[in-house]
């Protein structure tokens, strides 16, 4: 590679280190399409590719296409963690176990069961789950802090608070990573359990350091302001991210609150714009516009907004509204039909499945319109 490339090259990583992925993205392509045949471009370039959700599908395609070169064993991984985070397990966990068959490297090897790890969490075998990061932790890995990590958000999940807690506060005085995640997840465990003072603490050390996870702490108070009726601080916490890597979550809590505050033609200019930006952002968005289709009483633009996310990452959530929606119109077995899905689905709404569920027994049956 030379000079000039390789300048270039190490702009766009450091883009890529401050979240800046399309501005990365720019000067990759073109230092692809120059040197096609140089590796570390082709894999720097893919990496990139799979963070831009309307990128992702090219970058895939370069992962697999590195898969027979010197890149194989990152490539398998990057591949397993891509296929997790768009929901198809099978393929996942082929990419993995295929790293872990393969891996002649403790590196690679470590990696490949701390995401075998985070893949039985999304789907649910918490058993398996707490298996590989254990294993992790106890072979004292190179990645033993992220297993230490896995384990706290697992244990949070599994309503195991105090011991959450306990591995999110021996990280505090580790690496900067480890550091930033661990008082991140300390912030966010509090939230969950009604602490908010204490969690907002946790974020504002986040941001007195600058740690990686600063922009996420900052959304995260902003969050924590609407909780507690505190609109305007609420607001001036999602402005900050205006124009910076999370942007686009921060837009979305603001047309939230614009909902609360009964601006609904400002919440949907926001809404109609996200919905123009990438898969994740286009389904959050779509989500909140069917949320305030019903409080518009435009019943039937509601039911349409939530069936088109029936198929999506978003299932979970549409199944819970569309239920709402059907009880609120008196459609009871309809609502019925909607909650006993997600909580035969073991969906991770499933709990408030089963609580609203419940409270339809309160009800007589009306026949469905």
């Amino acid at each position: 590679m030379i000079q000039s490339y390789y300048d270039k090259f190490l702009e766009a990583k450091k883009l890529k280190k401050h979240k800046e992925y399309k501005k990365a993205e720019i000067i990759l392509r073109r230092l692809y399409d120059l040197v096609p045949s140089d590796i570390s471009i082709k894999f720097e370039f893919a990496k990139t590719l799979i963070k831009l959700d309307n990128k992702e599908e090219e970058g895939k395609e370069l992962l697999i296409e590195l898969l027979d070169t010197d890149n194989r064993n990152y490539s398998l991984l990057l591949l397993g963690k891509y296929e997790g985070e768009h929901s198809n397990f099978s393929e996942a966990h082929k990419y993995l176990m295929t790293l872990f068959d393969e891996a002649h490297s403790e590196y690679d090897v470590a990696y490949a069961i701390l995401e075998l790890g985070r893949l039985s969490v999304m789907t649910k075998n918490y058993k398996n789950a707490r298996k590989y990061f254990s294993e992790l932790i106890k072979g004292n890995a190179v990645n033993k802090n992220y297993a230490i990590l896995e384990l706290g958000k697992l244990e949070a999940i599994e309503g195991h608070y105090d011991s959450a807690r306990r591995k999110f506060m021996s990280l505090t005085k580790a690496s900067t990573n480890d550091r930033a995640y661990s008082l991140f997840e300390l912030g966010k465990l509090e939230t969950k359990l009604g602490n908010y003072d204490k969690a907002i603490s946790y974020f504002t050390s986040i941001m007195a350091q600058a740690l990686p996870t600063k922009n996420n702490a900052i959304l995260e108070i902003g969050r924590i302001h609407v909780f507690n009726g505190n609109y305007v601080k609420a607001r001036s916490f999602f402005n900050r991210l205006i124009g910076t890597s999370n942007e686009n979550p921060a837009k979305l809590e603001l047309g939230k609150l614009d909902v609360l505050e009964g601006k609904y033609e400002d919440a949907k200019i926001k809404f109609n714009e996200l919905k123009l930006g990438s898969k994740k952002d286009k389904e959050l968005a779509t989500l909140e516009k069917g949320k305030l289709c019903v409080l518009e009483d435009q019943i039937d633009e509601a039911r349409e907004q939530f069936k088109s996310l029936l198929n999506t990452n978003t299932r979970a959530y549409a199944l819970m509204e569309l239920g709402l929606l059907e009880s609120l119109e008196g459609n009871l077995p309809l609502a019925k039909h909607y909650f006993q899905t997600i909580i035969n689905e073991n969906l991770e709404n499933k709990t408030l499945a089963i609580e609203e569920l419940s409270n339809l027994k309160i009800y007589k049956l009306r026949p469905m319109k």
